[in-house]
């Protein structure tokens, strides 16, 4: 099947994703509605744009700003209109967007497709307007669109001046509050470039952004969240374009037991289709399947930092001899092989250790050379180095205060003067100024041996 499936002529989103100018219909001085916080985010948060403008029939100007009476009355054709606006009025504003021939409208208003017939039958009226007009409809029923890389939010969230670490990282979901809670694994360290949150996918579905992620520069790695699939060539396009590509996709799909396909029905209108059938597809397509939100946020950073390469074997080094062997035990029980180590890294490891450390893979230094970080520092970037390793462990079994401040320190040095992605695990429920560094460092690391593996 992969090898049939035919290209779709993709659409450009790029006026979209990087708007020369904006329209925000609904525009309010409200600071928690929702044309008050998109405001509020377009203005004080995000950087600067070729043109905002703001319409309102009711108001003449807001935060010193004009503001307009109608999308007919503005001077030039935004790139997006952002509607904010109550379910009743949306219509009337799309068919004054097909008017003006405005190429894009991010819906963010509730109460379509997910609200019973009434609402589906607004949804059908909202999609026939756009395709007559040739306009492309985000939404509705969604956050927004985030372009973290650009620092440009057309979104109501509050939390969005809160995630904007820069990054490698495109995220596309149909849900609103699990991308954001991806969004916020920025506190781990992780950067996310791009979020599209596509709501009920009138027109525009996480298909369309994953095709745009595939070849979008600053964007390495692509991460979604999927409640359905409305247009499977449409879907399997754009997983194949992120393959030609060399953009790995990590997909959590919900509705997986019949709790969690009524649940995604009622909140997107979305039709899950077979947990089998999805699962044996994304295997078709190179795509990385998980099963949980902190599993998708550490598979995304692992790829975003190396891609696998002809080594996958796997290096452990550790201060802790009970560590070690926990974290073998979680190499070898998932499937994955512990590297033979390099004679010449054998050579260094025996050299510069103890005699009563472990110089073998698992690498155990035992806590008594913790002191010298010098010494953990070239001994692990020996280890690093090694040609026969895919990647270091580097599980942190508790928080010594100093001991591990310097422990953090030289993981970060090490990382710097080799490609091989070390992952330390911060195992300790206390987080300490060494987590806090290494979150700093970019290394967001994994809480537990089991997830880290």
């Amino acid at each position: 099947m992969p090898n049939t499936t035919p290209h779709l002529a993709p659409c450009d989103l790029s006026r979209l994703i990087r708007p020369r100018s904006i329209a925000l219909v609904g525009a309010s001085d409200r600071p928690q509605s929702i044309g008050g916080r998109t405001l509020a985010n377009l203005i004080d948060h995000s950087a600067p744009v070729g043109e905002l403008y703001l319409v309102n029939p009711t108001k003449t100007e807001l935060r010193g700003r004009r503001c307009w009476p109608s999308i007919a009355s503005l001077p030039e054709t935004p790139d997006v209109a952002v509607i904010a606006v109550p379910a009743a009025n949306v219509l009337g504003v799309v068919q004054e967007c097909a008017a003006r021939r405005v190429p894009f409208a991010i819906i963010l208003t509730s109460g379509f497709g997910e609200a019973g017939e009434e609402g589906e039958r607004a949804q059908e009226q909202l999609k026939d307007i756009a395709a007559a007009a040739g306009m492309r409809i985000y939404g509705p029923n969604c956050p927004g669109l985030t372009n973290v890389n650009q620092g440009l939010g057309m979104t109501f969230s509050p939390s969005f001046p809160h995630d904007l670490v820069k990054g490698p990282i495109g995220l596309a979901t149909q849900g609103g509050g699990l991308g954001r809670n991806v969004m916020q694994a920025m506190e781990r360290g992780i950067g996310i470039g791009l979020w599209a949150s596509t709501g009920n996918e009138v027109d525009l579905q996480v298909a369309d952004f994953i095709q745009y992620m595939a070849t979008a520069p600053d964007i390495k790695v692509i991460v979604t969240l999927l409640e359905g699939i409305k247009d499977g060539p449409r879907f399997l396009a754009a997983l194949r374009c992120a393959a030609d590509n060399g953009k790995p996709v990590i997909a959590l799909k919900v509705g997986k037991s019949e709790y969690g396909r009524k649940a995604a029905q009622s909140h997107t209108a979305s039709l899950t289709g077979s947990a089998e059938v999805n699962s044996a597809v994304f295997k078709q397509y190179g795509v990385i399947e998980v099963d949980d939100i902190d599993e998708l946020v550490d598979t995304a950073w692992l790829f975003a930092r190396g891609l696998p390469g002809a080594q996958e074997g796997i290096g452990i080094y550790c201060s802790s001899g009970g560590t070690a062997a926990l974290t073998a035990d979680a190499v070898g029980t998932a499937g994955l092989t512990l590297a033979e180590f390099a004679p010449e890294t054998t050579r260094v490891l025996r050299e510069r250790l103890p005699d009563y450390a472990a110089i073998g893979n698992p690498v155990d230094t035992t806590a008594a050379i913790l002191s010298d970080a010098e010494l953990i520092e070239q001994t692990l970037g020996t280890v690093a180095a090694d040609p026969h390793l895919g990647c270091v462990i580097a599980p942190i079994a508790l928080d010594y205060g100093e001991t591990t401040i310097r422990m953090a320190q030289t993981i970060i040095a090490a990382q710097q003067r080799c490609p091989t992605p070390i992952v330390p695990i911060w195992m300790s429920d206390r987080l300490g100024e060494g987590y806090r560094l290494l979150v700093a460092g970019g290394f967001a690391p994994p809480r537990s041996v089991g997830k880290a593996v």
